[in-house]
This record gives C-alpha cells, structure tokens and sequence, in this order.
C-alpha cells in the first residue's frame, strides 16, 4: 500500500513540475508585463512585475530594511518541515524560522512545498508560520513603525487571502498576476486521470504602520490541498516616525497583537482548568477507594 500511494504521489508531483495546461489569462489591475518575479531569484528583483502595487520604495537593498527570499525551500534537515535559510536572501542581523505545520505537504524535487490532493476533492490546507527575529531592533527609537510586505507565488489552488501579523490582518492584499487553465490529475490511488482546474499566480499583503519589534510572526495558509508555494519574500521597510494621523492604526495592530495574546492565554489556561478538574476527580475517586479500602480491613 506504501509503495502504491508513494507511487501516486510521484505521479501527481510529475504532472505538476511537467503540466501543459490549457491557460486563460486574468486581466488584474496593474497588469502591465509578465510577471513570474521568482524566475528572477536575485534579491534586488523581489518586487519586480508588480506596477500599481509597490508602494514608493520597497526594495530589499534598502538600508535598514528587513527581508528574506526564497525562490525554493531547503529544510534544516531530511524529513524537516522548517526552514531557516532563505536560497535567495538574508538581511543583516535578521534571523528567520518558516514552517509547514499542517504536515500534510511534500517537497517537490524542485524545492516547491506542494499539498497533495486527488482529482476534484483537494485535500487538507497546507498551514505556514514563518517568525522573524532582528537583533538590532533595540538600535531604533521609540515610536519608529515600519511597513511589512509579503510576495508569494503559487501554482494549484488559491491561497487563503486572510494572512495575520502579529494577529493583524493585512490592510491591503492583491492577487498581482494570475493565469487559470486545468491540469490532469489522478482521481485517487490508480485512478483514471481528469482535469482540474489550477492557477499561476502571484500575491501581495502589505501591514501599514507596524511598530518596531524585535520578532514579527506572520501565519498564512492555502485554502485546500492542490497548491503549490513556489516562492516567497517577506520585507520591512526602513523604521521611520509613527504618523500622528495614523495613530489609530498602530493601536489597532497593537490591539490585535495583545487580544490574539489574550486568547492565547484564554485557551492556556481554559486547557489548565480541565485538566485540573479531571485530577481533582481522580483524587476524589482515589480517596473514596482508600477510605473504602480502610474500613475494610478495619472490619
């Protein structure tokens, strides 16, 4: 049975990495050049193909700006669903952890994180976490905000629009190229092959304002199994003021922060009070055994 599912899913990986799809283009606004900016793979190329999207000066060289870039994915280890080392770049002083938790994916031969899935019922989302640390956070002053961007590209099924900062959701998201078209897939172990429907595309998520800190933790996912992250780059702006007009905002992210916190620790200690209830109960039982037990020999 091993080798069987193994053999489909070897199957369903090459009709992906070697599709001839029937394609229609989606005309998005601000559609101006082909797009596909991860075949560029050099840092300086992270937001390229993307006019009426990019803000003013996002560009991974800026000095004092946070990025990192994938253009494939490398585990820390054989059989490891995290990674730390971005192919295409790094900033200085910024350390990162990215993560597949669902557990559902595999790593196609080309480096792409891929959600299997079988003919017209995809399977499970795929789930990402990816943390960022910089160490020279403490370096900038008070009240200094930044604006947080995130690229992905993708192939298969849509990725869910609802990506968190911190907790936030993003101010503005844009699907910024895309073409539809199907691919054959296999409707299940030795099934017949069918069409499915996929799409080519590339998105953006921009957080406006976000308060200097020494870690962001952003949280994506796919919407169902059938996709593929191809690539991905995450950048923060240079640190500059806080906006007086804007101050609403940054409370806002700083709000969504401290309450996805706040039912964190709900849920922590909501988890704490069950499994205090049930040994209370056990100790209960446990002492009517014992006196029980007791009175027994005492007889």
């Amino acid at each position: 049975m091993l080798k069987k599912t193994l053999s489909v899913a070897a199957l369903v990986v090459g009709a992906l990495m070697g599709w001839a799809p029937a394609v229609m283009a989606v005309t998005l606004e601000g559609d101006v050049l082909p797009h596909q900016w991860h075949s560029f793979n050099t840092p300086d190329k992270a937001f390229d193909g993307i006019a009426g999207y990019a803000g003013p000066s996002w560009q991974n060289t800026d000095a004092g700006a946070l990025y990192a870039d994938w253009g494939g994915f490398i585990p820390t280890s054989s059989g490891s669903w995290t990674f730390v080392t971005p192919t295409v770049g790094i900033s200085a002083g910024l350390s990162v952890v990215f993560k597949e938790t669902s557990r559902t994916a595999l790593l196609t031969g080309i480096g792409n994180i891929y959600g299997l899935a079988y003919g017209m019922v995809p399977g499970p989302p795929m789930v990402f976490n990816l943390v960022m640390t910089d160490s020279l956070a403490a370096s900038y002053g008070a009240d200094q905000v930044r604006t947080v961007v995130m690229r992905t590209a993708t192939k298969g099924t849509l990725p869910d629009m609802n990506a968190l900062l911190d907790g936030a959701p993003a101010m503005v998201s844009h699907n910024t190229f895309r073409v539809d078209g199907t691919i054959d897939m296999p409707t299940g172990p030795g099934g017949a092959m069918e069409p499915n429907p996929t799409s080519d595309a590339e998105w953006i998520w921009v957080w406006e304002d976000v308060p200097v800190a020494s870690s962001y933790q952003i949280d994506f996912q796919t919407l169902v199994g059938h996709s593929s992250l191809d690539s991905l780059v995450v950048y923060a702006s240079p640190p500059h003021p806080a906006p007086t007009q804007r101050g609403p905002v940054i409370m806002g992210h700083a709000l969504a922060s401290q309450l996805a916190d706040a039912v964190a620790q709900e849920t922590l200690l909501a988890s704490a009070t069950r499994h205090l209830q049930r040994f209370m109960a056990q100790l209960q039982d446990l002492a009517g055994e014992l006196a029980t037990s007791l009175a027994g020999s005492q007889a």
